[in-house]
């Protein structure tokens, strides 16, 4: 499978290309701009097996099940780098982010389940929770939050 640019990027790509050939005092390509316009940010896939298309794109789709949780090691928990020294401490190191993935997860479904993933993230219930703590006063125990 061979993944091409962004459409985006595509362009951009092509408007550099033609503003580098006025600087070399040519005419610039935007005829090629227009010729290429309708295949910008399509995804090439070349595969090998007796199947359709459909089944083809929904595999390619069902690729994002794996790279998200990796998305959500490297940018939320900030573990894209382990600096471990030996393999012992690299299997804890995964075994602790795998256990703090779940509870990530927890609340991200139930966001999911409460349609509430466009106004909050997991990121932003973790952050709002962190405030909250429990208090024993009298014998009681008090849920309060800390400013």
């Amino acid at each position: 499978m061979v993944p091409c640019k962004e459409r985006g990027e595509e362009e951009k790509d092509m408007h550099l290309r033609a503003d580098r050939e006025k600087g070399r005092g040519r005419k610039p390509a935007m005829k090629n701009y227009f010729q290429a316009q309708h295949r910008m940010g399509t995804i090439a896939v070349l595969a090998d097996l007796d199947v359709d298309g459909g089944h083809i794109f929904e595999l390619l789709k069902s690729r994002v099940d794996i790279e998200q949780p990796y998305g959500t090691l490297k940018n939320t928990m900030h573990a894209d780098r382990s600096y471990m020294r030996d393999d012992y401490r690299l299997n804890g190191w995964l075994f602790v982010h795998f256990i703090a993935m779940m509870p990530h997860y927890r609340i991200y479904n139930l966001l999911v389940s409460h349609e509430m993933q466009k106004q909050y993230s997991p990121m932003d219930v973790i952050e709002h929770m962190s405030r909250v703590q429990m208090l024993r006063v009298d014998g009681r125990w008090i849920m309060t939050e800390m400013t």
